[in-house]
């Protein structure tokens, strides 16, 4: 199987979060410094970093699979979505300016556009008018193939073999 162009975004998600995320829960109060911030900031900035690290950590392990893990593409598209929203609506307040939040409403917008354009999808599957020994079988409306149901989940079926197909 190929890298899908979701996993590779996904693992770029993955290293902005550890790249944003590290520094500001590892070394909150050099960033207060940096920046000028209120020493106040430093729990809160601290706190910001272990959560986008574990989120980002989440959806890189996720990339594995992400038709398995397809929540964690979902809470990442939503927060992408939350993140920008937040902003917007601290620039609206006039809390911020524009050149504050632009790079991070652009990152989260972009993000979210990879997401949603690649979000995985399975297959699509219809019923057939064959039955095979475990049950009804289904093909893929986009590709073709055969599968079974088993329980809730579907499983590819495979033809068996007769005797002289073996040889």
């Amino acid at each position: 199987m190929g890298v899908s162009p979701l996993r590779i975004f996904m693992l770029l998600w993955t290293a902005a979060a550890l790249a944003t995320g590290l520094p500001a829960m590892l070394l909150p109060g050099l960033l207060v410094q940096l920046f000028g911030a209120p020493a106040q900031s430093t729990l809160l900035l601290g706190s910001w970093g272990w959560l986008v690290v574990l989120s980002g950590l989440g959806v890189g392990l996720a990339a594995r699979d992400p038709l398995r893990n397809i929540l964690w593409v979902k809470v990442a598209i939503l927060g992408f979505v939350v993140g920008a929203a937040y902003d917007l609506a601290h620039l609206l307040a006039g809390t911020v300016t524009l050149l504050a939040v632009a790079p991070e409403v652009a990152v989260y917008g972009l993000f979210a556009i990879l997401f949603l354009r690649f979000y995985p999808r399975g297959p699509r599957l219809a019923p057939l008018n064959t039955r095979s020994p475990w049950g009804p079988l289904y093909t893929d409306i986009d590709h073709g193939g055969l599968f079974v149901k088993r329980g809730r989940l579907f499983a590819p079926y495979f033809l068996p073999l007769g005797k002289e197909e073996q040889k």
